[in-house]
């Protein structure tokens, strides 16, 4: 579409106005894109049993879970996005930070933002926070990491990340 001085004018497309946000141990797309959650965490709270003794996580001593997967939902999208995302531990400590993805939607409405941090590190327990960012605009969602024996449900053994296994880690990615 041009615009008084000529030149095109990109497509722009209303902002999603509702979001829904979901943990689990995983989330696979099904047929049709539809995502299946493996390992639900009712009331977005992940309970990590560690060893009474052992001292609280921080980033020089961080501990952390398999992984954990996320899904932000946003259902009445139409259109394209650029796509920027961010974890943050408790103190806005980064964990992670992407700003360089797209997502669109096919024919119907609705975007999910599907993504799986393996292993998912553990710097402090609390709140941490989930950033997503469609067209410059932030959806903030909050999940509480809690130390703790946990209920069935919500267990995800804590694995001890001293600073050379996590060097270990670091170059098994290599």
């Amino acid at each position: 579409m041009p615009t008084t001085s000529g030149k095109p004018r990109a497509m722009t497309h209303a902002l999603p106005r509702k979001s829904n946000f979901y943990i689990a141990d995983d989330i696979r797309l099904e047929q049709g894109g539809k995502p299946s959650l493996l390992g639900f965490f009712p009331g977005n709270v992940v309970v990590v049993p560690i060893p009474e003794k052992t001292k609280s996580p921080t980033q020089k001593e961080p501990i952390a879970v398999f992984g954990l997967a996320f899904l932000a939902n946003f259902p009445d999208a139409t259109g394209s996005y650029s796509l920027g995302m961010e974890f943050l531990a408790p103190g806005d400590v980064i964990l992670l930070k992407s700003t360089d993805g797209r997502v669109a939607t096919e024919k119907d409405p609705g975007i999910n933002v599907i993504t799986r941090l393996q292993p998912f590190p553990i710097v402090a327990f609390g709140i941490h926070k989930l950033i997503v960012t469609l067209n410059k605009k932030q959806f903030r969602f909050s999940f509480e990491v809690r130390r703790g024996v946990a209920e069935p449900s919500h267990q995800q053994p804590g694995v001890l990340l001293t600073p050379e296994k996590h060097k270990q880690k670091a170059r098994q990615k290599k």
